[in-house]
């Protein structure tokens, strides 16, 4: 394992070199969320409900923020740009839902529970299906694609509390996100911290790997124990793929708040999730009014995270007040 961990952080450091600078910017997020201590949430949905019906409170969500979008959700449906798959609970084989690509062609894959919680998916996915380009992965988009999502779907809980009484799970989705997002914190913060050590020595050991995890809780050690798993499976870091859902879960819950301050930002909303292909992300942070004391290294002023840990903390305390 350690081997084959030192030959990764060597790739990925040749293809991709970084500086310790270069890492403060999502440190800073990932600090943030976990700062939030979570309770013990339940997971457990009372109510089945169709797939049908769940696409259908999709679709009517869509025509609440813009009818673009409710046409182009329509339009994926009715040209059969989905790929339905039921979760099989009896095999050891995990497939998530996703964007994909077949033939060139961008394709949406819905694995689905028939509960409520299978709108909330369609509705994350076809968001990433509306702001993808194929071929056309700009930095922006990368970091974006995922906030847009998060942001649909936090505004479609919202909508689902006028169906409270035909929805009782609707919070379920939320709980399951917050916890997600901070199982995917605590795996980043590990490889941050991993990278470091690589930076400064040149190779790691299994020291190097203890060191890292004294006085960690037993979630964060087992998040780490599937996140080293997974690098050595797939033969590189998830740096990536897990710095996207922790910008993704603090830049919307800052998108979020100022929604529910002022409505008209939803235009805010809008005009990121249209043309975060060819938007930077300092201009994104600039639109969304969070400053920055270096652009070059994107590092957020103190003001700055202050407001976004805040927002953050109040996000899990609304989900539990209601």
């Amino acid at each position: 394992m350690i081997q084959r961990l030192n030959e990764i952080l060597k790739v990925e450091n040749e293809s991709d070199p970084i500086a310790k600078e270069d890492l403060i910017f999502i440190q800073s997020l990932v600090n943030i969320i976990l700062s939030v201590e979570l309770p013990k949430y339940d997971f457990k949905y009372t109510n089945s409900v169709s797939i049908e019906t769940s696409l259908y409170h999709s679709l009517d969500f869509m025509r609440t923020i813009d009818r673009r979008y409710y046409e182009q959700m329509h339009l994926i449906i009715q040209n059969k740009k989905v790929c339905y798959l039921k979760e099989d609970y009896n095999t050891n084989d995990i497939i998530l839902p996703a964007l994909i690509t077949l033939d060139n062609e961008k394709v949406i894959r819905m694995v689905y529970n028939e509960n409520i919680s299978d709108s909330y998916t369609f509705t994350h996915e076809v968001f990433h299906y509306i702001n993808t380009i194929i071929g056309n992965y700009s930095l922006n988009w990368e970091l974006m694609t995922e906030t847009i999502s998060f942001v649909a779907e936090a505004l479609q809980m919202i909508y689902f509390k006028d169906y409270s009484k035909l929805f009782p799970d609707y919070k379920i989705n939320e709980k399951y996100n917050l916890y997600s997002i901070r199982i995917k914190a605590c795996q980043l913060d590990f490889e941050i911290n991993l990278l470091k050590l690589y930076l400064n020595k040149k190779h790691i050991d299994y020291d190097d790997i203890t060191s890292l995890l004294i006085d960690k809780s037993d979630e964060y050690i087992e998040a780490v124990y599937d996140d080293i798993e997974q690098m050595t499976l797939n033969n590189e870091m998830n740096f990536n793929f897990l710095q996207r859902y922790v910008v993704g879960a603090c830049i919307s819950t800052h998108m979020l708040q100022r929604i529910k301050d002022d409505y008209n930002k939803i235009n805010e909303f809008i005009y990121i999730n249209d043309n975060c292909n060819s938007m930077s992300f300092i201009d994104t942070l600039k639109m969304l009014e969070l400053s920055l004391k270096d652009e070059k290294l994107v590092i957020l002023t103190d003001s700055s995270i202050e407001l976004l840990s805040k927002e953050y903390k109040s996000r899990e305390l609304n989900l539990r007040r209601g």
